[in-house]
């Protein structure tokens, strides 16, 4: 449990603007063409050409795409070039039928399912780029019958899969939320179908979605932080959040902090949502750990440990930081990452169908 004193003092972090410089040289590295990207940094001549390029992909691009947006670089005036054809790109694997993203080609789902996480991060990076899907995204009418909605949340594996399976639950939602929300009445009995499921299978103990159906804390961290989004589209306070906040601070150890990258960005995100104001009783709590969690991601003096080795990772620690600094306002080292936005806001989600 969480002791109610004991504050100790952080080790020190790399100063966020140093954490944002290297971020764009390492998103620069896996460029491979004007648009084009790989997860990683492509091994190249001396005169600057690539030695072996990896393909290509429509997740990469928008990786590279939210962490420039995170870092506030994207607007930059000698990206123009690189932002329309990031654009087009992502518009080349729209599939004309249904309104989904592959990574291969238009009309080919991978592996015959619905890919939500590349739909989710293709119009979101679509919307940081000030456009949108350019078809119809009309896999998500099956949605709009609120007893196929209800009956596809039964069926996803809560018990194993939680972190995974709130994912697709945030990118079915969270359009659909916000679309409701710029007038579209009629996805109505959909929106209360989601709201009301989501409310019903929330762990009364620990705050989480998965604990109630059988599953771990450490997905239900995950589940809670992609099911927070969906509230926040809602434009819904956060339920139990002081148990949320509890269960949040009570996974941290010392050494490791949440576990693996990921769950860094997931655990201070909920701390953030959920710790903050209203006269939280974990506020100070929260604060400690957001410099903790800063000095774990970016430490002052990084090693092969800590340093990012795909894009994903990029973006996954400049969204933990953008969170840590939103807790910790008064800590100098983290100042640039105040201006900084999330690649989660659910105001992202924008497209028709």
């Amino acid at each position: 449990m969480v002791e109610p004193d004991g504050v100790r003092e952080a080790s020190p972090c790399e100063p966020a603007d140093a954490v944002a410089r290297s971020a764009l040289e390492f998103i620069d590295s896996a460029r491979i063409a004007c648009g084009l990207y790989a997860e990683r940094p492509q091994p190249r001549r001396p005169d600057g050409s690539i030695v072996g390029r990896d393909r290509a992909k429509l997740s990469n691009a928008a990786l590279a795409v939210a962490g420039r947006y995170i870092a506030g670089a994207l607007s930059l005036p000698e990206l123009a070039a690189e932002r329309e054809a990031i654009i087009s790109f992502i518009h080349e694997k729209q599939s004309p039928s249904t309104g989904s993203y592959d990574e291969l080609s238009r009309d080919t789902p991978t592996a015959g399912r619905l890919n939500l996480p590349l739909f989710g991060w293709a119009v979101r990076a679509l919307a940081m780029l000030g456009s949108r899907p350019q078809l119809p995204v009309r896999f998500l009418r099956r949605w709009d019958d609120p007893e196929e909605l209800t009956w596809w949340l039964g069926l996803l594996d809560w018990h194993r899969s939680a972190r995974s399976e709130s994912l697709r639950v945030m990118n079915v939602g969270v359009p659909r939320l916000a679309a409701y929300r710029r007038g579209r009445r009629e996805l109505e009995p959909s929106v209360y179908a989601l709201m009301g499921w989501l409310q019903a299978h929330q762990d009364p103990v620990s705050g989480f979605w998965g604990p109630a159906q059988g599953g771990d804390l450490v997905n239900g961290l995950g589940a809670t932080f992609h099911v927070l989004v969906v509230y926040e589209a809602a434009g819904r306070p956060v339920p139990l959040a002081d148990r949320i906040a509890h269960t949040v601070i009570d996974l941290w150890r010392d050494e490791t902090g949440w576990g693996d990258l990921w769950s860094q960005m997931a655990g201070i995100s909920l701390l953030q949502k959920t710790a903050l104001g209203g006269g939280s009783l974990y506020e100070a709590k929260a604060r400690e750990l957001a410099r903790r969690v800063a000095s774990l991601v970016a430490p002052a003096t990084p090693d092969a440990g800590t340093a990012p080795a795909l894009l994903a990772d990029v973006v996954t620690r400049l969204e933990t930081l953008r969170a840590a600094a939103a807790i910790a306002a008064d800590d100098e080292r983290l100042r640039a990452a105040r201006s900084w936005q999330s690649a989660w806001d659910p105001k992202l989600w924008v497209c028709d169908w």
